[in-house]
């Protein structure tokens, strides 16, 4: 054993942890670890599992991108056995999608996997990550022009889908670690992908910060306190941003473009990061921001569109709307009695069909495929599409607004808040989902 004694690290972990556990207004039921087997887990999993009074459990991502991957899983098995851990391994497989490196796209299925182990067990997640990734973190993100939300690095306590993300290590060094999970005779595993350089993390890691550590041994832990300095003014701007939002945000989520352009441009890129992040969306370049402005003064007959991640920005009736792509409308059988949704067209409803009638007659059909309708208040036909334009329904989603026929006859439009029927036909109603917790 070395003579290095690791019980103050450990303390440090403890009361850091023990600091952002007592900050949760709701104790968490266990504390999920994210075990990779390597030497920050494995430091992190160890100091944890003597945590008094919340169950510790351990998960392994199992990715399937190295040939050693199942050797990894049983010795991650083999340290909670020891240490009567609850332990689980999950399988996910990384989706390679155009622009997104194989590196982001593995942590974001681990991420989703943890996530969602974190939701089924209501507990918090741990990540061992700590100050030299912090750092590595922080130069991806000036190497992408980010401003200070990206800049602030990874924060100690986050929540992502609804799951508290803590991170105890933060404030420790990759060197402090390794020093004491030696002490500790701790075993952990080497990630071989980490010697490629080609993952531009690896490249920070391996290439650069050595040197940098060597001419200013302090530079991790500075460029920490920038971090926490930084997020101190983030928050400041977030309180402000959410002041100003309030004031110009519709109830149904849509940012007034006229109260915008009140504001300078620096704060209406603010003000647009700010209504996209309370969304939980990823947020745009700066470019694609300015290009968020510059769309304020057209016509919706433009149609201007602004695509960032899998969401889009538009403008509509002098505001800017978050959208989804819809995919093609096509004829759907539908399920009477039944809370529904189909797949190209947002919202839930229910169709209440009396017990005479014919479930198998009900199909929902974009409701173009008509040229003229005529609602029931109505005294003659009229274009399809001027009554949808009308009805305040945006042009990019005509073509999916839905209409439901009992035995191909055009009974009711179901628009996105409100229902026009055509035809009364006794023991058909539609309602709509209106955000309220669903009939058991």
């Amino acid at each position: 054993m070395s003579e290095y004694d690791p019980s103050g690290l450990m303390s440090q972990i403890a009361v850091t942890l023990s600091g952002q556990l007592s900050a949760l207004e709701t104790p968490p039921s266990c504390l999920v670890v994210g075990f990779s087997g390597g030497v920050d887990s494995s430091l992190l999993l160890h100091s944890v599992s003597r945590h008094p009074s919340i169950p510790v459990h351990a998960v392994y991502i199992h990715h399937g991108l190295s040939q050693h991957a199942d050797d990894w899983q049983d010795h991650c098995k083999r340290f909670c056995k020891v240490r009567n851990i609850p332990f689980t391994a999950i399988e996910v497989s990384v989706e390679i999608r155009p622009r997104v490196s194989l590196e982001a796209a593995a942590r974001e299925a681990r991420y989703n996997a943890l996530l969602d182990y974190c939701k089924q067990h209501s507990g918090v997640l741990l990540l061992g990550q700590h100050q030299d990734d912090q750092l590595e973190t922080i130069l991806l993100a000036l190497k992408r022009g980010s401003g200070p939300a990206g800049l602030a690095g990874m924060p100690e306590r986050v929540v992502k889908r609804g799951v508290t993300v803590l991170r105890p290590l933060l404030n420790l060094s990759r060197e402090a670690i390794e020093r004491a999970a030696k002490a500790l005779s701790l075993t952990w595993i080497h990630d071989e992908s980490n010697d490629d350089n080609r993952f531009d993390r690896n490249f920070l890691r391996n290439a650069i910060l050595p040197g940098l550590s060597k001419r200013w041994p302090e530079f991790s832990a500075a460029a920490g306190r920038s971090s926490q300095l930084l997020v101190e003014q983030n928050t400041l701007m977030d309180e402000v941003v959410g002041e100003r939002l309030a004031g110009i945000t519709s109830e149904q989520g849509y940012l007034n473009t006229e109260a915008l352009k009140s504001y300078s441009v620096p704060w209406q890129r603010a003000l647009c990061r700010g209504w996209l992040k309370r969304k939980g969306l990823t947020l745009p370049s700066y470019t694609q921001l300015n290009e968020m402005l510059r769309i304020l003064d057209t016509k919706d007959d433009a149609q201007p569109v602004v695509r960032t991640g899998n969401y889009e920005v538009r403008y509509y009736r002098g505001s800017l709307r978050v959208c989804y792509p819809l995919p093609q409308a096509e004829p759907t059988r539908v399920k009477a009695n039944v809370w529904t949704e189909v797949t190209w067209w947002p919202g839930r409803f229910c169709i209440s069909l009396s017990a005479h009638l014919k479930e198998d007659a009900l199909c929902l059909k974009p409701v173009v495929e008509s040229d003229k309708i005529q609602p029931e208040n109505q005294r003659a036909p009229r274009s399809t599409r001027k009554y949808l334009k009308d009805w305040g329904v945006p042009a990019w989603e005509r073509n999916n607004v839905p209409v439901l026929c009992y035995e191909h006859r055009p009974l009711v439009i179901m628009l996105r808040e409100s229902v026009i029927w055509l035809e009364r036909t006794e023991g058909i109603n539609v309602v709509l989902y209106n955000g309220n917790p669903l009939p058991p």
